[in-house]
C-alpha cells in the first residue's frame, strides 16, 4: 500500500451563509429554514410548575398563565416530531395549536396504540439484547 496525496484542493470554498458557523449549523439541523428557526412550531397549555419544565424545554418558550398552568411553545423539523416532543413531558396537554400539531397527535396516538397492542412475533422467552449487543434476560 502507498499513501495517496491529493493534488490540490478537493473543493472550492464558498462563502458561509450568514457568516456565523453556529447559526448555519443550527439552521441546517432545523431543516435549513432562513433565520435558523424550526420548520414547525406549536404550543400547548400544561399544568405543571414552571421550574419543573426547565430541563425539558431546550429552546422552547414559556408563558405563565395562572398558578401552575403554563403555555409552552416548541419547535421541530416536522409535526410528528413536534408531537413526540410534547408527549415526552408526561403531563396532560390542552389548547394545542395549530391544527397540524393536533393532527400529528392523532397519528402518534394511532402508532402508540398499535405498538401497545401488537405482540406478533414476540417470544417472551427469547433473550433481549441491550444496545451493546450483550444478551440480558427481561425482569
Amino acid at each position: 500500500m502507498a499513501l495517496h496525496s491529493p493534488n490540490g484542493p478537493r473543493f472550492t470554498p464558498r462563502e458561509l451563509p450568514g457568516g456565523d458557523v453556529a447559526a448555519y449549523v443550527a439552521s441546517q439541523f432545523r431543516g435549513g429554514q432562513p433565520g435558523g428557526d424550526w420548520a414547525c412550531r406549536g404550543s400547548a397549555v400544561i399544568e405543571v410548575a414552571p421550574n419543573q419544565l426547565t430541563p425539558y424545554l431546550d429552546e422552547g418558550t414559556t408563558q405563565i398563565l395562572d398558578g401552575d398552568r403554563v403555555r409552552i411553545q416548541l419547535g421541530a423539523w416536522c409535526w410528528l416530531a413536534l408531537a413526540a416532543t410534547f408527549a415526552r413531558l408526561d403531563t396532560e396537554l390542552t389548547s394545542v395549536r395549530p391544527a397540524e400539531l393536533r393532527e400529528a397527535f392523532g397519528v402518534l396516538a394511532d402508532r402508540a396504540l398499535g405498538a401497545a397492542t401488537d405482540d406478533r412475533g414476540f417470544d417472551e422467552d427469547a433473550p433481549v439484547r441491550s444496545g451493546r449487543g450483550s444478551p440480558r434476560t427481561p425482569s
